[in-house]
């Protein structure tokens, strides 16, 4: 077992680069909206976005 939760709280600002490396492009390609509570509904189809991830930044920084 990959021992995550000890990466994260050895150095959570490399855990924090590692998730916006893959979701702050994801963004950019999805259409959402907030609502009040700052919660997030996707609008349309994002299965092929999580289908085939590359995952390399997020192995390499933990």
């Amino acid at each position: 077992m990959f021992p995550v939760s000890a990466a994260m709280l050895k150095k959570p600002d490399l855990y924090d680069y590692a998730l916006e490396a893959y979701s702050r492009p994801l963004l950019s390609l999805l259409k959402y909206g907030l609502d009040g509570l700052g919660q997030m509904t996707v609008k349309g189809e994002t299965g092929n976005f999580y289908r085939y991830i590359d995952m390399t930044v997020q192995a390499d920084t933990l």
